[in-house]
Formats: structure tokens, sequence, C-alpha cells
């Protein structure tokens, strides 16, 4: 597992052309604004890669399909993210949808599209998606009953997720944690994720759940509380996590 962290192009080219059999890479710290030619370039030297966390850009500069089991993505670092550029994501992503496994999304502004119709759009374009973990600022503006609704009905067209997990962004908001509009607990939302999506087995709700618990679901269908020790946002993601487990 190898994180870059440098900003211009000729070091990040330099860097992957010289480790030839990466098959993780965290890639922080690399502005929109830089030329991709180096990265593009540089994917010829990437035969191994199948963990990826980078921001947006340099995952859609990724031109031949890669056989990525798990990708982490930045998504609308910026308010006016638009719907072509969702578009563009979804494309990308049924290019690798054979192979990915984990996906995890962050989005820090609040988007013109909405974060069930997100959801939809995944399941049908990485169906066969067994971990989701979900970074996103809109969830606090979700208020209303109908809005919780529309999120738990969006997660009907998964058929092999098994693990999911809401998210604060990092860093987190101002304190002030936001409650599950209509008074409903965590473990009462994770049982109806689990009865919208059967296929589910662990959902992780850190965006509301102070006690930082794992709800794991019961031969009956209902959730239970497991404790969950780590309680930094980059414990409670599932990707990071994932990536320490397959370089171990």
């Amino acid at each position: 597992m190898v994180c870059f962290t440098e900003t211009d192009v000729d070091s990040l080219f330099a860097f992957v052309k010289s480790r030839p059999n990466i098959t993780s890479l965290f890639c922080y710290g690399v502005p929109p604004s830089m030329s991709l030619r180096a990265f593009i370039d540089a994917e010829t030297f990437l035969p191994n890669l199948s963990h990826l966390v980078s921001p947006l850009h340099l995952f859609l500069a990724l031109r031949t399909p890669r056989p990525l089991q798990s990708l982490k993505i930045y998504v609308g670092e910026r308010e006016n993210f638009s719907e072509e550029e969702l578009e563009r994501i979804l494309a990308r992503l049924k290019a690798v949808n054979e192979a990915i496994t984990a996906l995890c999304l962050c989005r820090r502004f609040l988007q013109a599209v909405p974060l069930h119709d997100y959801i939809c759009r995944l399941a049908k374009s990485i169906p066969r998606l067994q971990s989701l973990c979900i970074h996103d600022d809109s969830l606090r503006s979700c208020r209303e009953p109908p809005h919780l609704e529309a999120i738990l009905s969006s997660f009907t067209s998964f058929t092999r997720l098994e693990n999911l997990a809401f998210n604060q962004c990092d860093p987190p908001p101002p304190p002030g944690r936001p409650q599950i509009p209509g008074g409903m607990s965590p473990a009462q939302f994770a049982t109806r994720l689990m009865k919208e999506c059967p296929s589910l087995r662990h959902v992780m709700l850190p965006f509301w759940d102070k006690e930082k618990l794992t709800y794991v679901k019961t031969p009956s269908g209902d959730a239970i509380a497991r404790p969950l020790f780590e309680t930094s946002c980059r414990g409670t993601c599932l990707v990071p996590r994932l990536l320490e487990i397959s370089a171990a």
C-alpha cells in the first residue's frame, strides 16, 4: 500500500513509473488544476492496481478500465457539481463493475442531484457492490420523514450489498449531531435498511449514532448493536479498513 502526497505532474509520473507493482494507492493533494497527462500515461505502469483512494478527477483520468476492487473518491468538492459529471462517474463505474466490491463516496457540498438519486443510480451501475460507504453533508438537511423514506427505498435495487456506513465528512462539521427524522432510533433505521435491502448484514451510522455502534442483522431480520472500537472517521470508513486488511 503506497501513499502519494506530491502535487506536481513530474513527481507523480516518476513516483508511479518507479513502482510498477503497486496494488493499493492513496493519492492525496493533487488539485484539479493539475495537468493529468502524467497520470493518464502512468496508467500503463499500474497493471496490478486494485485499490485506489483519489480525487474524482484522477479517477476519471484513467482512460482504460481498471480491475479495481475497492475505490474511494471525493465527489463534488465544489458546489456547482453538475449532472454531466455524475454521468461520467457512473459510466466509469460501469466499466469496472465486474470487479469492484467496495465503494466510498465523499460529497462535501449540497448537490443538485439528491443523495437517494445517487444511490439508485449506483445500484444500477455496480449491482455487484458488497460494501458502500457514504460521507455526505446533505444528510444534515434530511429533516423530514419523506426525505428519509426516499433514502431507504433507494437501497431496494442492491442485491449483493452486505456492508453499509453513513459517515460524517472528514473533517466533520461543527458540533451538533443531527437526528434521524421522525424520531427513528439508529437501531430502527438499521432494521429498516436491512428490510429494504435483504442482503445487508452490517450497518454503521456514525453520522447520527454518537455511540459508534455497528448493527448486525439477526436471523429474525432485526438489527442488534455491537461495539465499534474505532471511533474516528477513518475507523468507521469501510474502504480504508478494507485496504489495511488487504495490505496486512
